[in-house]
């Protein structure tokens, strides 16, 4: 956890503005069928680790309103616990489980007061839409509260935009979220915002060069929908993560990256360096948004 006080405080205060844009403006993201247990497994089974994806425990820090836990505890056995700071997601998601009784528990807090030994140890973890829009000192805690909470040979599923393409997002970000007023409402935010987004975009039609993958970029953004316009684009925080990164800093706790979710064609006798290397040079070609799957080591 960041050791200066002062600095605590601002980290919560971000973190609580964060999770306020969700109060203030609710998105309840279904889930992913693509992310259910027995797929996580199948893909790590690829790697020498079969094991039955139906008798887990699993965590889902930032869990929002509780979809993708309420599937996988349809789906499993194990404990379920979810964790987000979002007042309005965490009453959502405690009431969407309920069925399930007391193997499932949510708690509403901020990440920075969460540890290991609080929330136990988990088959799966579950960290989509979250870690790129959390600042760097939070995303450092959140990759070892990850690694702190994984059994050996447990699995983790983190979600991040890498690449060329979502480097140019993050600059765009950072004019966007330069430009937004927190005194006007959110749908007025996302209209000036999207203004700008064309002003941007003339600009770059009247001056020479290739501008193709820049516009293309324009386009795609103002093409999202103004609910996720909003949680990203105007977020307090929005960056890109390279998968070398992400093996680096999960590495230092015997976490390391097997492939994404959607497999890229990497070696499976390779090291977890060499494949996350490849998968940056993939992403690189332009990138996107990933779901990445480490494995502790047993």
């Amino acid at each position: 956890m960041p050791s200066d006080a002062s600095d605590d405080d601002i980290l919560r205060g971000l973190n609580m503005l964060i999770a306020g844009n969700y109060d203030l403006v609710p998105y309840d993201e279904p889930a992913s069928p693509g992310l259910d247990p027995e797929h996580v497994f199948a893909l790590a089974a690829r790697y020498g680790q079969a094991r039955d994806a139906r008798n887990i425990d699993i965590l889902d820090l930032g869990c929002g309103t509780g979809a993708q836990l309420e599937r996988a505890a349809g789906l499993t056995t194990g404990k379920i616990v979810g964790t987000d700071l979002s007042q309005s997601a965490y009453v959502k998601a405690v009431a969407r489980t309920a069925r399930f009784g007391s193997r499932c528990r949510f708690m509403c807090a901020d990440f920075l007061d969460l540890d290991a030994d609080t929330l136990g140890k988990f088959d799966l973890i579950y960290h989509v839409g979250v870690l790129y829009v959390t600042p760097p000192p939070v995303q450092r805690h959140l990759l070892r509260l990850i690694a702190g909470c994984l059994k050996p040979g447990g699995l983790a599923v983190i979600s991040y935009y890498a690449g060329t393409v979502p480097l140019l997002m993050a600059g765009l970000h950072k004019v966007l979220r330069a430009g937004a007023d927190n005194a006007e409402s959110p749908a007025e935010q996302v209209r000036t915002a999207r203004a700008q987004i064309r002003v941007i975009a003339n600009t770059i039609a009247r001056q020479a060069g290739d501008h193709r993958l820049m516009s293309g970029v324009l386009q795609q953004v103002s093409g999202t929908q103004d609910t996720v316009f909003f949680h990203e684009m105007l977020n307090q925080s929005f960056g890109t993560l390279s998968t070398s990164a992400l093996e680096l800093a999960l590495g230092a706790h015997g976490v390391h990256f097997l492939n994404w979710m959607q497999p890229a064609p990497f070696e499976a006798d390779a090291s977890a360096k060499a494949r996350a290397m490849m998968a940056d040079a993939y992403s690189f070609a332009g990138g996107g948004y990933f779901y990445g799957v480490f494995q502790k080591d047993p």
